[in-house]
């Protein structure tokens, strides 16, 4: 009961700021949940294997684990606005550059694209 009276206490200035960062995440993350699921076929068509697009998404999971605690660390330091929209507008960018890899001339420009997308997206 003790986050229900946490809520409750909150101020209708903290409620709308929970409300827009609860928005802007759901913003950043509805475009690559959007794009996942066309991504195995794209990735086929160009001959990326089961095992290697499995590598692709868990290397992308592998960043958010080893990075979280420099960006912690770059939060203190530069602050939470900042690092919000700096990281809003780079996981826009590499998510269009995800939809944009159906263009990759290569096998090899495809693994390398999708590995530097979906990392620098987490």
């Amino acid at each position: 009961m003790s986050f229900l009276n946490d809520v409750r206490n909150l101020t209708r200035e903290q409620k709308l700021v929970f409300v827009a960062l609860f928005y802007g995440l759901f913003c950043v993350v509805a475009p690559s949940s959007l794009i996942t699921p066309f991504f195995p076929a794209e990735s086929e068509k160009h001959g990326v294997g089961n095992i290697l697009r499995g590598i692709m998404f868990s290397v992308q999971q592998a960043v958010s684990v080893i990075f979280g605690p420099f960006i912690g660390m770059a939060i203190v330091a530069f602050g939470p606005k900042t690092c919000f929209i700096t990281g809003i507008s780079m996981n826009s960018i590499f998510i269009i550059f995800l939809g944009l890899l159906e263009m990759a001339p290569s096998y090899n420009w495809f693994i390398a694209g999708s590995f530097t997308c979906l990392s620098m997206a987490s």
